[in-house]
C-alpha cells in the first residue's frame, strides 16, 4: 500500500476494497484534494464526498 502511495507501478484497480480504502483515507489525511483523489480512484468526486465520513477522513 506504502508504494501504491508512492507510484510505484502498482495501479489503484490492483488493490483490494480495504486497501483502496485505506489508501483514500491516508490521501485524505494528508490534505490531498478530492479530485486529485477521484483522478486516481477513477471514480466521481460526489462519490468520494459522501464515503469519506464513513472512512474517518472527513
Amino acid at each position: 500500500m506504502d508504494r501504491a502511495l508512492a507510484g510505484d507501478n502498482n495501479t489503484y484497480d490492483d488493490l483490494t476494497p480495504v486497501e483502496q480504502q485505506e489508501i483514500v483515507r491516508r490521501l485524505s489525511a494528508r490534505g490531498t484534494f478530492i479530485r486529485d483523489i477521484t483522478a486516481l480512484r477513477s471514480t466521481a468526486k460526489r462519490t468520494l464526498s459522501r464515503r469519506r465520513p464513513s472512512l474517518g477522513a472527513a
